[in-house]
């Protein structure tokens, strides 16, 4: 693929560059159009089977139709400005400068959701700027994403969609969707205890399995001997790398939380 043919294109209709950028421990190619303080990325070999015109006709489209809301940016200058947006995403072990730390074999890190769609990390310097602890940081953080979380048995999801009561669908081998409203990067649940005890009480289980099913969402099941944890495992692989972007697999394994040790381990 030629990029310079790409940004030529767009040049025309657009001031864009062509930057390396990390997403889920993954180093990705990413043309940025530039589009006052908000900068839209797009990564040009995730269009398989596209010539270079037509990724970039499918860019211009997408420009055109995107109605880019207008973000002060300036609000994030001060704490005060920026606390209601934090929020603690994970990922597999990245070394970079955003404010991050070691999780079992992951990193959780914080970041700003400016909106629905686009989000910021913090980065060290922006802690120095607004003169706060990062224990404060991190504190805000969590308090702010837990907000946000959903936990919700997939019999409540069924039910939901087919506009019945959960009580006339069969609770055998019952699910649980950790998410959030935006399904976006909602998997930091796995370090929080108390949203892991609100989904083992749903199951009515001491101890259950988490599979990461994505950065974005957690699927909890009961842990009661009915699965051999290497056949999950197996299926993760599996799935990760069918269905899951790069960019967005957490991990190629399950874990196991227990509610009385309250303690996620790996398997």
């Amino acid at each position: 693929m030629n990029i310079n043919k790409i940004t030529e294109i767009l040049s025309n209709n657009y001031d864009v560059d062509v930057t390396s950028v990390t997403k889920g421990g993954i180093k990705k190619v990413a043309i940025v159009v530039k589009n006052g303080d908000v900068q839209p990325m797009f990564y040009p070999y995730d269009y398989d089977h596209c010539t270079e015109e037509e990724i970039a006709m499918m860019i211009i489209s997408t420009m055109k139709n995107l109605e880019i809301p207008s973000v002060n940016m300036g609000i994030f200058e001060t704490y005060a400005g920026a606390k209601p947006t934090l929020r603690v995403g994970i990922r597999p072990k990245v070394d970079d400068d955003t404010v991050h730390q070691n999780y079992l074999d992951l990193d959780v890190y914080l970041y700003m959701q400016i909106d629905n769609e686009k989000s910021a990390k913090i980065k060290t310097t922006m802690v120095e700027r607004w003169g706060v602890s990062e224990a404060v940081l991190w504190s805000d953080a969590i308090s702010n994403t837990k907000a946000g979380l959903i936990v919700q048995s997939m019999i409540e999801v069924l039910a939901e969609m087919m506009g019945v009561d959960v009580a006339d669908l069969p609770s055998e081998g019952n699910q649980i969707i950790i998410k959030n409203n935006n399904n976006f990067r909602a998997s930091s649940a796995l370090m929080m205890p108390d949203v892991l005890d609100m989904a083992a009480s749903k199951l009515d289980a001491e101890q259950v399995v988490i599979l990461p099913s994505s950065i974005h969402e957690l699927i909890v099941m009961a842990d009661n001997g009915d699965f051999n944890h290497e056949d999950l495992n197996a299926m993760v692989i599996e799935v990760n790398h069918t269905q899951v972007a790069p960019e967005e697999r957490l991990a190629d394994h399950i874990y196991v939380y227990n509610t009385t040790t309250k303690k996620v381990v790996c398997k």
